[in-house]
């Protein structure tokens, strides 16, 4: 496992740190065959639903409401395209998709994928990713389906042709098993509308880097950091280029002819090069005061230090200063006739700083001595605002800010939003202003007055002057104090009290509506900080802020919108161009974003992938107005680094290849072997199926993995000792695993291993009555389960199930009992054949005949005794089954025959094993159940987890 995760880093490492050395293997080869759709699958001259095709190497999925056409009544080029439709009048539960067959690749390539889409009349399902969306799948080596990468969703609900672009990763494993195959899947999710498809090409950009020589060298060990010349710089800066060579500075001279300016940079870099390094540092404003051994550091703007293009002109280093704009920088280390140069230019005050930042990061320890490796970066921001959304006045949340190049925060000043500060109150807010100054960093004074009252259990009394007026002097206090930037946030009002209507009697006298008491409390506002100063800002977040389309959030804002149009507006839950526009429709405005969702635990849990909503990474168009993130996660560094990357970094941004190297940043090589191995581990654990032909045996299995888990636990205490976010993250994440397969041991013990079901010689009545003998001596089973969803206690549901089984020479017999106390209240809507029954109450069957997790058979019956039957996902297999449905006062009956020659088995063995399942989802009560006889995680499509039954006498 050690030579794996070794092997992948050394890849990955070559990838990032090298790839600009490398001349990328382009190819115009589309690996995807068909992808203009013009050619049509051989000897079909006919047929679904009355339209021509399929298209050659595609494969169309859909269901009863639902069109996925070869067609040419919306072409980008050529005659075909391929389109999907839902019905306007469905309600889309479901995702129909065109798939590409499998494309055989190269782990750790970079691919480019693109396509044209065209939409019409998309309704937006309830979720941001409810739309027509791209997405890669990825597959093993037998081209089963291991996981997929969201690649971008479609913004517009009427649009013409538009192209879409996205550069990724081919991964190397997926749910523990190595990704060799991918395919395209053009998706219409949960949303009503028409969606068309062209041109689709995936590209090889970049094939698997050749590893440098001295990676691969005798003896090289788990090569760690000290034996790297090269940084790295979170965030990742947009162009980086080193050398093989490195300075070590002994005495620094730092050239600045303007000494007025850039004061708080040099401050911090001579206080850095001497507390730090211990250098000699001393700062000069001429060229001729350099010393024979001095490493001259040329630090400021372009405008202000005559030196800086001269040295790059005699370096060769080219820029474009437009390109990089104020807040970008360039960061030059060089030897030049025997001198070693260091440059750091910007076009503005606040680059210069950014670059900074990026210095500090450069050097790497070798023995006792630093090093600087030489190389040149160029960087800018992609976002002009990278703020943190809400915090407290944190000097030490400063430092994270400042080190990962944010320029923003928002701040509570006090506890209550309406009380005076205090002596220590403005001491401590007047120094947390000036150290935000020297960062360049804005502070944004946050008043919102349901949040603090919710801890109290009062309500926001509007006509209350006493608290009006406290708040207008808390603002003025603030703005003695230096501020000038403030908020009033009314969101999340429904959840602190029932807070988002009127409570009290003169407020529903003197205003129309909640929407008019918050907009009378925010003229107020507005109108004191402008009598203060006219340069005074005031952003405002409406209790309604995300997508605005219900009938009482458009009434809210159409009043909240009266608002002075200078009052920049602020949302929480835009994820595309499309949503912008339409509140800025309603608002006569644009807003501010603040992503409010971003991050998940995902392949490299524990340590979280930064996800950025799927429209910002194909587009730019957002770029000027997603700022923030919410949440840091207190301070976390890991959340800090990868989220800041985000922001510097915008569409550019991978998360995978920002995950590995904040681990590597923070942690050393060892930390990211060890997380490597254990996620590799993981995933394996994940999806491993039990090992044992007996119940002991599969027990010893599973107390091994709580062993192997200890294993990884002790390798935390030896490698990561003094890591300790990265420690403590895995460290819990593998307490609560053995917790869970404690769990899993515990029922285990208790359940009959294997399920003997008996050999009856009688075929029962299929009439959904169970009033024969044969079920009274049929195997019984019953205490059905919810998933544990990493629950240390098993769940039980509200309404349990019962299930009957026994066998003869021709068939398999099965009977379900389902108590159900709200029979009025089940879903009972799907009844065509292979429709989605799983969307109502119903009972599923799993079958894996050959124990190995493929193919398996699949059965679900609903209350109204509609049937969908699949091999592992492939519904077009339909099994000759009877299956009845019989409903009473308070449960409901399901009986079925399954005729082992559907099966493809010509006669029963006494003692022939199989592994199986039997499934319930129940949707009658306050909120949807699934619970099942085997104990699972977390769905019912986990084969590794199914139990087994042996046919008895």
């Amino acid at each position: 496992m050690k030579s794996i995760s070794y092997y992948g880093f050394l890849m990955f490492f070559a990838l990032v740190i090298f790839f600009t050395e490398k001349v990328p293997a382009q190819t115009a080869d589309n690996l995807i065959v068909n992808g203009g759709f013009e050619k049509q699958v051989s000897g079909v001259e006919c047929v679904r639903r009355g339209q021509e095709g399929p298209p050659e190497n595609w494969i169309s999925y859909y269901y009863e409401d639902s069109k996925a056409e070869w067609c040419g009544d919306a072409v980008h080029s050529g005659k075909k395209a391929v389109k999907l439709c839902f019905e306007q009048s469905a309600e889309p539960k479901h995702t129909i998709c065109w798939r590409s067959t499998p494309i055989a690749v190269q782990a750790r390539s970079e691919v480019k994928f693109s396509c044209w889409i065209k939409t019409k009349d998309v309704a937006r399902g309830e979720k941001g990713w409810h739309r027509p969306n791209v997405k890669i799948i990825f597959l093993d080596e037998t081209k089963k389906y291991l996981g997929f990468l969201s690649l971008f969703t479609v913004a517009e609900s009427n649009s013409e042709w538009k192209y879409y672009e996205k550069k990724f990763f081919i991964p190397d494993v997926q749910q523990g098993k190595s990704v060799k195959f991918i395919q395209a899947s053009l998706d219409l999710s949960y949303c009503r509308g028409t969606a068309w498809f062209d041109d689709v090409s995936i590209i090889i950009i970049q094939e698997p880097t050749a590893l440098p020589s001295f990676l691969v060298a005798k003896n090289a060990g788990s090569l760690a950091l000290e034996r790297r010349h090269t940084p790295i710089i979170i965030p990742q800066p947009w162009k980086e280029k080193y050398g093989k060579e490195s300075i070590e500075p002994s005495k620094i001279a730092i050239l600045r002819p303007d000494k007025s300016k850039d004061e708080s940079s040099v401050e911090k870099l001579s206080n850095y090069l001497k507390i730090k390094h211990g250098y000699a540092v001393r700062e000069i404003g001429k060229i001729e005061e350099v010393g024979d051994n001095d490493t001259i550091i040329m630090l400021g703007g372009i405008k202000r230090n005559p030196y800086i293009e001269d040295y790059l002109k005699r370096l060769n280093i080219e820029i474009n200063w437009k390109e990089t704009g104020e807040q970008g920088y360039l960061l030059a280390i060089k030897k030049l006739d025997g001198k070693n140069i260091i440059i750091l230019a910007s076009d503005g005050e606040a680059g210069v700083y950014y670059g900074l930042e990026s210095l500090m990061q450069w050097p790497e320890k070798a023995g006792q001595k630093n090093k600087f490796s030489d190389g040149v970066v160029i960087d800018r921001p992609a976002y002009c605002l990278r703020g943190l959304v809400m915090g407290v006045p944190s000097i030490g949340r400063l430092k994270l800010l400042s080190r990962y190049k944010r320029n923003m925060v928002l701040v509570f000043a006090n506890k209550n939003w309406f009380a005076p500060l205090s002596i220590q109150d403005k001491a401590h807010m007047k120094n947390f202003f000036q150290e935000c100054r020297k960062r360049y960093i804005t502070p944004v004074i946050l008043s919102h007055p349901g949040y603090y009252l919710k801890g109290q259990g009062a309500k926001l009394h509007f006509s209350d002057n006493k608290l009006i007026s406290g708040m207008l002097k808390q603002f003025t206090d603030l703005y003695e104090l230096g501020y000038r930037y403030f908020s009033i946030h009314f969101d999340d009002m429904g959840r602190y009290g029932g807070q988002d209507v009127l409570i009290y009697p003169d407020d529903v006298r003197r205003f129309k509506s909640v929407a008019h008491a918050h907009r009378y409390i925010t003229e107020l506002v507005y109108a004191h900080l402008k009598s203060l100063d006219p340069q005074n800002r005031l952003y405002a977040l409406p209790m309604h802020y995300a997508l605005s389309r219900e009938p009482q959030e458009k009434e809210y804002l159409d009043e909240f919108s009266k608002l002075p149009e200078d009052i920049i507006f602020v949302s929480t839950g835009i994820k595309t161009l499309e949503d912008l526009n339409h509140q800025k429709q309603l608002t006569g405005r644009t807003a501010i974003c603040w992503d409010n969702y971003f991050s998940r635990y995902d392949k490299f849990r524990p340590v979280p992938e930064i996800i950025s909503p799927l429209e910002l990474n194909v587009s730019s168009d957002l770029s000027n107005y997603v700022s923030c993130y919410m949440f840091p996660m207190g301070d976390k560094e890991m959340w800090w680094s990868m989220s800041s990357e985000y922001l510097w970094k915008g569409k550019d941004y991978n998360p995978e290849l920002s995950a590995r190297r904040a681990v590597i940043k923070m942690g050393g090589i060892d930390a990211y072997e060890l997380l490597q191995a254990y996620n590799t581990y993981r995933e394996k654990l994940q999806n491993s199926y039990l090992k044992g032909e007996t119940k002991q045996e599969r027990l010893n299995c599973l107390e091994n993995q709580i062993k192997e888990l200890d294993g990884f636990e002790r390798q935390l205490e030896t490698r990561l000792n003094n890591r300790s976010y990265i420690s403590n993250e895995i460290r819990k994440e593998i307490e609560s695993k053995k917790k869970w397969l404690s769990t899993v041991i515990q029922d285990y013990k208790q359940r009959e291993f294997p399920v003997i079901i008996p050999f009856i010689p009688e075929n029962a009545r299929i009439d959904g009555r169970l009033n024969e003998t044969v079920w009274k001596n049929a195997k019984h089973l019953s205490s059905f389960s919810l998933p544990l969803k990493g629950e240390s206690e098993i769940r039980f549901p509200a309404a349990q199930t019962e299930c009957f089984l026994y066998y003869n020479n021709k068939s398999l017999f099965l009977a379900f009992k389902c108590f159900e106390p709200r029979m009025s209240r089940v879903n009972a809507t799907k009844k065509k054949r292979d429709a989605t029954v799983y969307h109502d109450d119903c009972v599923e069957i799993f079958l894996d005949l050959k124990r190995n997790g493929n193919a398996y058979y699949q059965f679900a019956v609903n209350i109204l005794g509609a049937v969908y039957d699949a091999v592992g996902y492939d519904k077009n297999w339909n099994g000759n089954c009877r299956f009845v449905v019989r409903k009473e006062t308070d449960c409901w009956y399901m009986e079925a025959a399954i005729p082992f020659e559907c099966l493809n088995i010509p006669r029963i063995k006494k003692g022939l094993r199989w592994n199986f399942n039997l499934c319930r989802e129940r949707y009658a009560g306050q909120v949807p159940e699934f619970s099942s006889w085997a104990l699972l995680h977390k769905r019912f499509h986990e084969p590794q987890r199914f139990w087994t039954l042996e046919f008895g006498q």
